[in-house]
Formats: structure tokens, C-alpha cells, sequence
């Protein structure tokens, strides 16, 4: 008998046990911020506090999906299939998304819940908002300069960033002549590093003019002589020999891990690479982070690019709560400070930086400062103003023609600016 009671109880806390892991929601999470990307560690960290403060309702499992690119493809491949997770990252994904109209209008979220819309900067809503539809919200922002390894200039006589373009290009020659690569650089994947030199220059080369890095709309016309100008001061970091090989083609990771090893003197980056330098899993230690500084670009240009979203998917009642929990998790003041903490993102939203983190990220607080200095002007990355896959579609693969001196300047910004069109007019 007592063994018959046994058994019965056992069968009956298995039922039990079952009937809560069904009521546990599964949020399949396929991610690219993981590995060597910048952002992996508040990644991981948003999906372990997420399932802890879910547990027994929702629970994200992560899917690996490494690249930018090889994400942005999956995200549209499950677009055209129609089988969409509940939230994707949105980089150049909100317009397509906007036209299927494949995302749930999270404007009337944000009207429901007063507290969690307060904490967003109206750049943050603007950016990712369609026709009065609030189509993603992001949690960060992107603040860029450039970094330069201190070690290298002492032992090169050079005191600190250039002033001037003039300057620049002067300490690049310096630098190569006394054995060293003064540049990361990449023209693969979507040519990031590549294309923050490269808005600098075209900040310098529009003069007094509005660029198109000024405007909050997406650049349908590259056609200018700005842009010409631009590019081709870009071309003589190729011409005269002033990055690595493996930039012609190369991704990210590339210019990246050249830095972190010590190989070349410069990387233009975002503030989120600061946690990279002393990571041993990419490379770095404590000692080589000591040896980094930030600069702003010559003639005193700083970046800040407000960001394209996560986007919460349609779906039946369950997904779509998840996907709203999920964001509210990822989008909440807590959060973003964490990430700012763990990885330096800057948070997309109304937050005072605050000062133990300015006290405890040195270079992070060092830009911070330079950036309010009398003088400084700021736009956004030339990545930030694309339409769509420009950057990876055209821009990337013409300004790998062009590094070897394979195309004009005028090409890229024909076949850029055709792309862009055709893109906006769909």
C-alpha cells in the first residue's frame, strides 16, 4: 500500500512539475551580440536577469547567430517566412519591417505605461518612428570618437591626437615610418570602421554646408561633392599605405583584433569597445587598456547616433505579451544603466550619466567631457543616415573596388545613391 501511495505521488508532482514548465513561455532569442561583439557581455546579462525575474512564466532561449550580417539575413529570411521570434533588433531592419507590416505599433504601450516612456529620449522615439507609428525603441545611443594606443605615439614623438586633417595624415606617415600601422580599417561586412573616418571627413569636406549627416532623414542622394571629397581623402589611407592588408575586404573583427593585439596604432569605434580592451577572451588584458586613450576626430567632430530599435513582432496574444515584457526588460532605466556598467553603452533614454561610472570608465568620462567642450560639433555616422542594406549591399563592396582602385568616387555615390532610391521608393 505505502508503495502504491508512493507511486502515486510521485506521478502526481511530475504532473505537477509539467504543468508549470507548460505554463512556461518559451521566447526563442536568436541574437548576434555575442562572442567577440562589443555588446555580448550586457547581452548575456539582460537574458540571465530577464529569466530570473520570469522564472515560471517566460523563459528566452538564445540562439547564436554570428555576424551582423548573418543576422540581418536570418531576420529577413523568418520575415519573408513569416516565423518571427518575438523581438528582433532592429538595425536597418525598421523600414522593412514598417513595409509588411510586420511589427506591433508599440506607441500605445508607451501611452499605457507613462513611467517607461519617460525614460526614453524623443530622439530614441523619432528615430524609430514610421507615420505616427512607433515601429522599434532601442536602448542605446552611440557616442564615437577614435582611440589611439599611447604606447605607440610615445615611442613614435607624437603627443596626442591630431588637431587637423593636415596634422593626421602627418602622424600616419610618422607613425608607418617608424615600423608601425597607424590605422584599423575594414571594407567588409558594412565597412564600420572604415565609415567613421570617413563621416568625420565628410563633416570637414561640407564646410559650412548642411550634409546629409546633419539631417535626421535617410540620404537618398549621395551625388554631392562632399561626399566625392570625402572618399578620396579616405583613399589615401590605402594609397599611402596606412592600414593593414586585411582591411581590403575585411570584417570587423579584423580591425578590431589588429588593435587589440598591439598591431596598429588607431581605431575609430564607439565607446562600447572600451570593455574589449582588457578582455583576455578578445585578446586584451589590463595592461593594454592602460596604454589606450579617445580622441575626438580632427577639427573637434564627435559622433552621437540615436539607434534603430527592437522591433516586437506580431503574433497571437502570448507572443505579443512576451515581446512587450521582453522590451520593457531590455528598454527599462535599470537595464540600461547596467549596460552602460557592464559594457559602456550609452542609454537610449533621459539618464544622467552617473558620476561613480565617469570615475570608474575613464575614457568614457574623457569623452563626455570632450564633447561639451566650445567648438565641438556633432552629427551622425554615415551608417546611421542609410537607407536599408546600403551599407552592406553597396557601400561595402564598391569602397573595397575602391581601395584598390577599382572605381571613382562618383560610382559609389551613383550605385549608393540608385540603391537608395529604389529602396525608399518601395
Amino acid at each position: 500500500m505505502k508503495k502504491i501511495l508512493s507511486i502515486v505521488l510521485t506521478l502526481i508532482l511530475v504532473a505537477v512539475c509539467c504543468s508549470a514548465l507548460a505554463d512556461e513561455y518559451i521566447i526563442q532569442y536568436p541574437t548576434h551580440q555575442i562572442g567577440t561583439n562589443s555588446s555580448a557581455p550586457a547581452n548575456a546579462a539582460m537574458v540571465q536577469g530577464f529569466n530570473e525575474l520570469y522564472e515560471g512564466t517566460y523563459e528566452i532561449q538564445v540562439e547564436d547567430v554570428p555576424g551582423d550580417t548573418n543576422y540581418r539575413d536570418k531576420i529577413l529570411n523568418l520575415l519573408q517566412s513569416k516565423d518571427l521570434p518575438c523581438m528582433v533588433y532592429g538595425s536597418n531592419l525598421i523600414d522593412p519591417f514598417y513595409a509588411q507590416e510586420a511589427f506591433v505599433d508599440l506607441k500605445p504601450y508607451l501611452d499605457e505605461d507613462p513611467e517607461w516612456a519617460a525614460g526614453l529620449s524623443i530622439a530614441n522615439i523619432e528615430q524609430n518612428s514610421r507615420d505616427g507609428k512607433v515601429v522599434g525603441i532601442a536602448n542605446e545611443t552611440q557616442l564615437i570618437g577614435y582611440y589611439y594606443n599611447k604606447e605607440i605615439f610615445a615611442e613614435c614623438g607624437l603627443e596626442g591626437p591630431a588637431k587637423t586633417w593636415d596634422e593626421f595624415f602627418e602622424q600616419c606617415a610618422i607613425i608607418k615610418d617608424h615600423g608601425y600601422i597607424p590605422l584599423s580599417m575594414q571594407t567588409g561586412d558594412n565597412a564600420w570602421c572604415s565609415g567613421l573616418f570617413l563621416s568625420a571627413m565628410i563633416d570637414y569636406c561640407a564646410g559650412d554646408q548642411e550634409s546629409f549627416l546633419d539631417s535626421n532623414e535617410k540620404t537618398t542622394d549621395y551625388n554631392v561633392d562632399y561626399f566625392y571629397d570625402a572618399l578620396n581623402m579616405l583613399k589615401r589611407i590605402w594609397d599611402e599605405g596606412y592600414t593593414t592588408e586585411d582591411s581590403i575586404g575585411g570584417m570587423y573583427e579584423n580591425a578590431a583584433i589588429n588593435f587589440i593585439s598591439g598591431n596598429t596604432a588607431m581605431i575609430a569605434n564607439g565607446v562600447w569597445m572600451i570593455g574589449s580592451f582588457a578582455d583576455p577572451s578578445l585578446g586584451g588584458s589590463e595592461e593594454f587598456a592602460e596604454k589606450v586613450d579617445i580622441a575626438l576626430y580632427p577639427e573637434g567632430f564627435c559622433m552621437e547616433n540615436p539607434l534603430d530599435g527592437w522591433i516586437v513582432t506580431p503574433g497571437d496574444e502570448e507572443h505579443v505579451a512576451a515581446g512587450i515584457a521582453q522590451l520593457k526588460y531590455w528598454t527599462s532605466t535599470d537595464t540600461m544603466l547596467n549596460n552602460l556598467r557592464v559594457c559602456g553603452l550609452v542609454p537610449g533614454g533621459n539618464l544622467e550619466i552617473p558620476d561613480d561610472v565617469i570615475e570608474s570608465n575613464r575614457m568614457l568620462g574623457k569623452l563626455i567631457a570632450l564633447k561639451s567642450e566650445d567648438g565641438v560639433t556633432t552629427a551622425h555616422s554615415i551608417g546611421n543616415r542609410m537607407y536599408g542594406n546600403v551599407g552592406t549591399e553597396v557601400f561595402s563592396q564598391y569602397l573595397t573596388l575602391f581601395a584598390q582602385g577599382g572605381c571613382t568616387a562618383e560610382e559609389i555615390a551613383a550605385a549608393m545613391t540608385e540603391y537608395a532610391q529604389e529602396y525608399a521608393a518601395k
